[in-house]
């Protein structure tokens, strides 16, 4: 359970900068929603003209994706919940980050 949590975040990490391993190979990768918002700034930084439209098109599939990925986060979230508590249900010992049910005598 624990490694398909990873294999989501790791969807997600790639939804958001890219797929670095393939890049890195010289092979085409689609447009990570930081590099779409990074474009735009940086191609409209300190300047006074209105928001070119091709920047505002990537500015709109940036949000489209980004509300995507925000709800992949929150179905994690959830997930890493469940799994924790399946973890307090068990009487595993504690991990770093995850606060034990604690009950006083």
């Amino acid at each position: 359970e624990l490694s398909r949590l990873f294999d989501r975040l790791d969807d997600v990490e790639v939804a958001l900068n890219g797929d670095r391993t393939l890049a890195s190979r010289n092979e085409p990768t689609p447009m990570s929603i930081n590099a779409r918002l990074n474009s735009v700034r940086s191609s409209s930084w300190q300047s006074q003209a209105p928001v070119a439209p091709v920047h505002a098109d990537s500015l709109a599939v940036a949000e489209v994706e980004f509300v995507e990925v925000l709800d992949q986060l929150r179905d994690i979230e959830v997930a890493v919940d469940q799994f924790e508590s399946e973890l307090d249900e068990l009487g595993a010992p504690w991990t770093p980050g995850r606060l034990p049910s604690w009950e006083p005598n």
